[in-house]
């Protein structure tokens, strides 16, 4: 298997999100073209920082205390979770926002989508569903340290 590491071809920006619902700190690391691991930081138990970068970087997660790698990720804007039960989670952009407007009840806020009113306006979604989730991820990981 392959290190690890940004690739240097990808220039489409994107959003990740870093959300630690765990009860200890996390430490955030970006992965350089050579898969040298570059500080971002110490994320605190029970908040979340939102990171510019683009689509083909490494980021990794990994425990304050210990150093174990918690997760990897490569790939479009997400927000990427370290839950306290020890699992992570991945959502699109999209989907984690509707999941927090859900709030405590897990029931998505109801709305109506007038498309009459949308026709030739000129604005057209761009990419299909399949485009919006990129097929790369989070690699859970209990190995090294970066």
């Amino acid at each position: 298997m392959d290190e690890l590491k940004s690739r240097s071809s990808s220039s489409e920006p994107c959003l990740l999100r870093f959300r630690n619902d765990r009860a200890a700190a996390v430490l955030l690391w970006w992965l350089d073209h050579e898969g040298k691991a570059v500080s971002y930081g110490s994320l605190p138990a029970g908040t979340s920082v939102d990171q510019s970068t683009y689509t083909g970087h490494a980021w990794r997660l990994c425990d304050e205390t210990t150093g174990v790698p918690l997760a990897e990720y490569v790939g479009a804007s997400a927000t990427v979770t370290l839950r306290a039960d020890g699992s992570v989670r991945v959502a699109s952009t999209e989907a984690a926002a509707l999941e927090d407007a859900a709030g405590p009840s897990g029931k998505a806020p109801e709305f109506e989508l007038d498309l009459e009113d949308q026709e030739g306006s000129g604005e057209e979604e761009q990419g299909s569903d399949d485009e919006k989730s990129s097929g790369e991820g989070v690699l859970p990981q209990s190995a090294t340290a970066p």
